[in-house]
């Protein structure tokens, strides 16, 4: 997979950037990251806020296309979060994964992991084919009338035609994007009097 990385001095969520940019049509790589120096109204499961102060802490969110159903989100979290533990365990952090999207140090949140599925409708015409790489725009209908019979008045027969465009121009079929954002909030540069203040118990690799 290639990374496609953006950087943003400051964002309210990651993940809703990351879903507006998705369902406004816009251009969303496989492997698209949003990254903020600082997120103002993120959020967690149950609602719970995640906020960073500026170049305080990396928050950032990844966008995976697949077809993967919803019940994938669940096993794409924890494998975020063991790849996670891996990574601080790495530095020689004593980490560990918590069920269902946690990396928790001697229970101090150190992580937190935020998994949506999300999909977009493209509409996309499609027209009646002629021929390969020919476009039927409309359809003519022609009759001859002849009024008289004989052999003059075969050059007084009349031309009849009806025209007739394809419905609406075509038909349209429904194209489903798919994909799932990955919302990842690590604490970097969190000093102690900061983790103190949140309503839970929060650690960072400053204070590790």
């Amino acid at each position: 997979m290639d990374f496609h990385i953006e950087w943003f001095d400051r964002l309210a969520s990651t993940n809703i950037a990351m879903r507006d940019r998705f369902s406004q049509g816009l251009e969303t790589r496989n492997g698209q990251i949003i990254v903020a120096r600082e997120q103002t109204a993120g959020r967690g499961r149950q609602a719970r806020k995640w906020l960073s102060a500026p170049g305080q802490n990396l928050c950032f969110s990844l966008f995976i296309q697949t077809e993967a159903e919803l019940m994938a989100v669940p096993s794409i979290t924890m494998a975020t979060a063991l790849a996670v533990n891996d990574l601080l365990r790495g530095i020689g952090i004593l980490s560990a994964p918590k069920w269902p999207n946690d990396v928790l140090v001697d229970g101090r949140k150190i992580c937190g992991i935020l998994s949506e599925r999300v999909e977009r409708k493209n509409n996309r015409k499609r027209f009646p084919s002629l021929h390969s790489g020919e476009t039927l725009l409309h359809q003519t209908k022609c009759r001859i009338a002849s009024p008289t019979s004989g052999r003059k008045a075969i050059r007084r027969q009349s031309l009849t035609c009806e025209k007739s465009s394809a419905a609406g121009g075509g038909t349209k079929d429904e194209l489903v994007t798919t994909g799932i954002i990955v919302g990842i909030g690590l604490n970097v540069n969190m000093a102690s009097k900061e983790a103190e203040a949140i309503d839970r118990p929060a650690t960072s690799i400053r204070i590790e």
